[in-house]
């Protein structure tokens, strides 16, 4: 797998955050070179928003 990501404050948790309309908290790419997918599994859901 390739993967190239960069994050807020090198923070990998989740966080909410109201101060400001929009904040991005991490960007990346992956890609899959040797399994059809990758699940993610997170049983409470998120404390952010996810744009695929």
């Amino acid at each position: 797998m390739y993967m190239n990501t960069g994050y807020l404050n090198h923070s990998h948790m989740d966080f909410k955050n109201k101060s400001r309309p929009l904040i991005v908290g991490s960007c990346g790419t992956y890609r899959l070179s040797s399994y059809p997918k990758l699940p993610t599994y997170r049983p409470k859901g998120r404390l952010d928003y996810q744009i695929i």
